[in-house]
């Protein structure tokens, strides 16, 4: 077994030890049924949402993705993100969550590599490349205003 697979075993015990062990009503009350809000976070390992809000079982449904890119609602099934519509769908429509969050992060990698693909030096996959045009427009905004604000605090020659 390699050390990082132990890790993860030693960590979900630790974790049943600590949080579980003298509060079984967490657990119970999941088994009847759950009204989570849904989280949208980035896959950066250095983003754990439920370190930063404390977050326990059956609070959030949460769904992690490079850059935290949703879809338009009526984007083709066969768009990348489908996953993340459908958590969506699933959390608002079958369990009646009312609030969806979306937390960014500052260095995001994912949004990095967003305006790479405009520059034209695309990431080395089939995958990415493909899903971050979900941003394509915004991105092009972004940068179009960014262009804009730095010709205008550019000092006047002479």
């Amino acid at each position: 077994m390699t050390a990082a697979m132990t890790n993860l075993i030693d960590g979900a015990w630790s974790i049943r030890q600590r949080e579980y062990s003298g509060d079984r009503q967490i657990i119970s009350g999941l088994a009847t049924g759950q009204r989570p809000a849904v989280m949208i976070a980035c896959s950066d390992a250095r983003i754990d949402p439920a370190l930063i809000f404390g977050i326990k079982p059956g609070d959030v449904s949460m769904s992690r993705d490079v850059a935290n890119l949703v879809p338009p609602h009526d984007s083709d099934d066969s768009d990348p993100g489908g996953s993340i519509r459908s958590a969506i769908e699933f959390g608002v429509g079958t369990l009646g969550v009312s609030v969806v969050v979306v937390l960014g992060h500052s260095g995001c990698v994912g949004v990095m590599a967003m305006i790479d693909i405009h520059r034209d030096t695309p990431p080395d996959s089939r995958s990415l490349g493909p899903r971050l045009t979900i941003a394509k427009g915004v991105r092009d905004r972004s940068l179009a205003r960014q262009a804009t604000d730095e010709e205008t605090s550019a000092p006047s020659p002479g």
